[in-house]
């Protein structure tokens, strides 16, 4: 762990710059997600199959944590069960994928809203002002595996995303998160996907 101590002098700042100096020492990450969300979809339909916990399943039931007053994130969401919906949920998949709205407020703690929730998988949209912290608290305790569209949540901590490469999707698994979620992936997932150790 890396301790950084900073010492401002307060008085000798401009007016103004207190606000710059808050902002420029808490954690930002891009909200953008490469992948359009009905191609993370079809992804997650066929990766899901090579996660060892879920062979025996029918039915996958994954929780779409959201913020309502977030555009970004009101609309993966939509998006994301708007995809679900047009899919006919069969195909050569072994289970049926059941995805859950959970609408979270800014203040509201994320382990809190996912207590007493039977979810074998999290997809997290993008958030505003919520740190991923509840998030891993959750998946880790229960053993849910983490799911989004943001490269950089993933190497912050949560175990499977999508980022692009040369105009086409990648698949982008934290391996580090995987066995603290005590997810199991095969090994030829991972041949194909970008592993973070």
């Amino acid at each position: 762990m890396v301790r950084i101590r900073c010492r401002i002098h307060f008085r000798f700042l401009p007016k103004g710059a207190f606000c710059v100096a808050v902002l420029w020492l808490t954690p930002v990450f891009c909200q953008e997600m490469p992948v359009p969300v009905n191609i993370q979809y079809e992804l997650l339909a066929k990766i899901l199959t090579y996660e060892k916990n879920l062979i025996n399943k029918t039915e996958l039931s994954i929780g779409v944590v959201f913020q309502e007053k977030f555009r970004k994130s009101l609309n993966a969401k939509n998006d994301l069960m708007e995809a679900a919906r047009r899919s006919d949920n069969t195909g050569d998949n072994p289970f049926v994928m059941k995805f859950i709205p959970i609408e979270i407020s800014q203040k509201q703690d994320l382990e809190e809203a996912l207590l007493d929730m039977d979810l074998n998988a999290v997809y997290i949209t993008p958030l505003r002002a919520i740190a991923l912290e509840g998030i891993m608290n959750y998946t880790r305790k229960s053993g849910t595996l983490s799911l989004t569209g943001i490269p950089e949540y993933v190497e912050n901590g949560l175990t499977l995303g999508f980022g692009s490469r040369g105009g086409k999707a990648v698949i982008i698994i934290n391996l580090k998160a995987s066995r603290l979620e005590t997810v199991h992936f095969s090994s030829s997932l991972l041949k194909l996907a970008h592993v973070i150790d």
